[in-house]
């Protein structure tokens, strides 16, 4: 093996990190003997590899050298690999450059072999390299920390991607799929939400764009990423708009989650969150809402199909029960991260209060439509369960473990237990901005219920999860997110 060649695999080793260094630093003028003392280095590299099946193929590299006619650099060069395979597994760059550097010790050999012993000496470094290649994929699967594998579908959302940001934090590896559907495409092809989640948390994060419906895409992901969760997000969600629409409304989350839960269950993965909503309560028949509360009179087609999928997950966990399900009942998202980085950006007219409100306050909108001024309330305007967005992110990180728990399927209401009207949320907004916020009243809106507010006690029971943020923060932090952002994630 020439110098230069022995200098370029070196470099590649140093550019993959401190395993590949020890391999190659113990393969540098190695013989027979020195390979089985290799074994024990390499098993303590990050891959590991060695102490698993490709043993036995570097007790074979022992057998071929003290057989003669392996010159001392092809052996280095095989070596090498083996060593480097400790960290370059943790990257796709670290595998190309793995098995280059097998190939590239197979090139240099190619003269001192025997005819005969060429074709043999050929196949098994070849089956050598598929080794090296299927246990380093096997690890980049797993992550370079070892960390979980969770699929966040609609991870480029308002809430999707504060779900995201919180999981990177508590250690996790969330692998975000969108189809652009409510995203603003940002750098590198990500979506702007997940392009600014990636720089507060400084980590990349795994993206793909891609749409629940399709059911090859989806084989194709759960084939390339062995996923230990999933948190299923994706999905139409305007009250009003599903009125207009339902037939859209069922199409895409009734047969989006279908797809995705057979597709799970084709890869064995069998442990989800559900993004339901507190719409299936319908109009509620007591307050503050409970788990208990009955469900399924709905007043839309938003909250109906967040029933029946409801529903088909708990008729899937009943006949299989090693499935784990944990359906997360949002009440009011608002808000938006600290940094006021990531926030609620709807493409198009508003479809929710305060982002909404928000938008009149920044100058967007002249002034807010408020739907009825005739319900049984303090005011006459609908009440609602605000909740801080960050609070909400963080009860998924809560549900993952509760499902470690094998719990089956589980219900849980997120919010705060207060409910404030919607000229109550003006007023707040108007003392967090210090700007005036203009309404009018207008007819009610259909499907809209007078009151809705949450009993979160089971969840702070069971999960350990209480909502901490009042409503000053929430509404300071979407101040913060709107004044800095006032187009939202649109650079126009």
């Amino acid at each position: 093996m020439s110098k230069a060649l022995f200098s370029e695999s070196l470099r590649k080793l140093a550019n993959m990190g401190k395993g590949g260094l020890i391999g190659a630093a113990v393969g540098i003028g190695v013989t027979a003997c020195a390979v089985p003392a290799l074994l024990g280095v390499v098993g303590f590299t990050s891959g590991g590899i060695a102490a698993g099946s490709c043993a036995a193929k570097i007790m074979s590299a022992s057998a071929i050298a003290s057989g003669g006619g392996v010159p001392a650099g092809g052996t280095v060069a095989v070596l090498q690999s083996v060593g480097a395979t400790g960290l370059a597994a943790s990257t796709k760059a670290g595998v190309t450059a793995v098995t280059a550097s097998v190939g590239a010790a197979l090139g240099a050999s190619k003269k001192s072999f025997h005819p005969l012993t060429w074709l043999w000496k050929t196949k098994w470094i070849l089956e050598f390299q598929e080794c090296i290649k299927s246990k380093s994929e096997d690890f980049i699967d797993k992550g370079s920390d070892m960390s979980e594998k969770i699929l966040v579908t609609g991870g480029a959302g308002y809430i999707g991607s504060h779900c995201v940001l919180e999981l990177v934090e508590a250690g996790y590896t969330p692998v975000v799929i969108d189809n652009f559907h409510n995203a603003i495409r940002g750098g590198d092809a990500l979506p702007e939400s997940i392009w600014r989640v990636q720089e507060i948390v400084r980590k990349d994060i795994l993206f793909q764009e891609l749409d629940v419906l399709d059911q090859a895409g989806l084989q194709e992901l759960f084939r390339k990423h062995r996923f230990s969760a999933v948190i299923h997000f994706a999905g139409l969600k305007a009250v009003g708009e599903s009125v207009q629409i339902p037939l859209e409304y069922y199409k895409v989350n009734l047969t989006g989650t279908i797809q995705l839960l057979e597709t799970m269950k084709a890869h064995g993965v069998k442990n989800m969150v559900f993004s339901s909503s507190a719409t299936v309560y319908g109009d509620p028949a007591y307050l503050p809402l409970d788990e208990k509360h009955p469900v399924g009179g709905c007043t839309n087609p938003y909250g109906k199909s967040k029933y029946f999928i409801e529903e088909m997950i708990r008729d899937l966990c009943k006949a299989e029960p090693d499935w784990n399900a944990i359906l997360l009942r949002y009440f009011n998202p608002i808000g938006a991260h600290k940094s006021g980085r990531i926030g609620e950006d709807p493409q198009g007219i508003p479809n929710n209060l305060m982002p909404y409100v928000a938008q009149v306050a920044v100058g967007r909108r002249e002034y807010l439509n408020v739907f009825g001024n005739d319900y049984n309330t303090v005011d006459g305007t609908g009440v609602r369960d605000y909740i801080h967005v960050v609070d909400l992110a963080k009860g998924h990180i809560t549900a993952l473990k509760k499902l470690r728990q094998n719990c089956g399927c589980k219900v849980y209401n997120l919010g705060t237990g207060s409910g404030y009207s919607v000229l109550q949320m003006v007023k707040a907004m108007e003392k967090a901005s210090g700007r005036e916020i203009k309404y009018k009243i207008v007819a009610r809106r259909e499907g809209d219920v007078a009151a809705c507010y949450a009993n979160a006690g089971l969840a702070e029971r069971e999960l350990d999860w209480k909502a901490v943020f009042g409503l000053d923060q929430m509404c300071e932090d979407l101040w913060r997110w709107q004044s800095q952002n006032p187009t939202g994630f649109s650079k126009n």
